[in-house]
């Protein structure tokens, strides 16, 4: 049993209880090879919430830790039930879209991002910007090899992109293709 508690504790961030960055890095690679194994596409999203810095300044730390816990409870309330949301760092989450297309991970995008402007109750209103990427089958054999980091590095080009343009908005990175065998 503690063996099973000290796993569980360290597979978790410590004040929102989501997985931690290392847990989803490894859920992530396993889905990213389930998704190529069935021939679905898998998306990945990248959040951050704007200006988390001036809430800290602004309104102490212990408002910035509620804050993290209330989109980290908003996350869970609207991610699907197969898609996978942690926190990845500071004030950045992730969540994994497994058998999700492009045009579904930006409806996704847009529900996590109207949803945690939407949390009452804070100090502040919040907002994110959010970059995502997709991975999608294709029978081209130049394809590109799926890697996890792959998929973050255009995700996170896309969040940059989203901050740039004025945040509280999301970003699509662009479909990344990858071979399948030909039937």
């Amino acid at each position: 049993i503690l063996h099973a508690q000290l796993k569980e504790l360290a597979s978790r961030d410590g004040l929102t209880g989501l997985f931690n960055r290392r847990t989803f890095q490894e859920h992530c690679e396993w889905l990213i090879q389930h998704s190529v194994r069935r021939h679905e596409s898998f998306s990945m999203l990248l959040i951050d919430l704007d200006f988390f810095k001036r809430i800290n300044d602004q309104f102490g730390h212990a408002e910035g830790d509620r804050v993290l816990v209330a989109v980290a409870r908003t996350l869970e309330a609207t991610c699907r039930r197969n898609d996978l949301p942690a926190r990845y760092g500071g004030e950045e989450f992730a969540v994994a879209l497994p058998a999700t297309d492009r045009d579904g991970s930006l409806i996704v995008a847009e529900n996590i991002r109207n949803a945690v402007k939407a949390i009452t109750g804070l100090q502040t209103t919040v907002t994110t910007s959010i970059g995502v990427v997709t991975c999608a089958p294709t029978t081209l054999v130049e394809a590109a090899a799926i890697s996890f980091h792959a998929l973050v590095e255009h995700a996170d080009d896309a969040l940059y992109r989203a901050k740039d343009e004025g945040r509280d908005r999301d970003c699509h990175a662009g479909v990344v293709e990858y071979a399948t065998a030909s039937t």
